[in-house]
């Protein structure tokens, strides 16, 4: 069960902290550097922007879509392509980096 010996301190390659009778040796994993946690967190944050951005698209295109049919408000219809166009970019600048 250990890689060393008993007495080693060592269990599956990471420092033991302490012992617990009822649940056995406390563990300390390798901290992984605060770097690779960062771009870890950024992907996971780009990834559910991304989500968002194409629920908010989804919706914003239909309604785009039928502004232009009936076309009584000129203002809306801009405001409309205006933040289809932004979302656009900013999923772009998402996927590139």
């Amino acid at each position: 069960m250990a890689s060393g010996s008993e007495g080693s301190g060592v269990v599956f390659g990471f420092s033991r902290l302490r012992s617990r009778r009822c649940c056995g040796p406390v563990l300390v994993f390798p901290r992984i550097s605060n770097f690779a946690e960062n771009n870890f967190l950024m992907d996971k944050k780009a990834k559910k922007r991304l989500e968002v951005i194409k629920k908010k698209l989804q919706g914003l295109r239909p309604r785009l879509a039928g502004a232009k049919q009936q076309a009584d408000d000129p203002e809306e219809i801009r405001e409309l392509e205006s933040e289809v166009q932004k979302l656009e970019s900013e999923a772009e600048a998402l996927r590139a980096s």
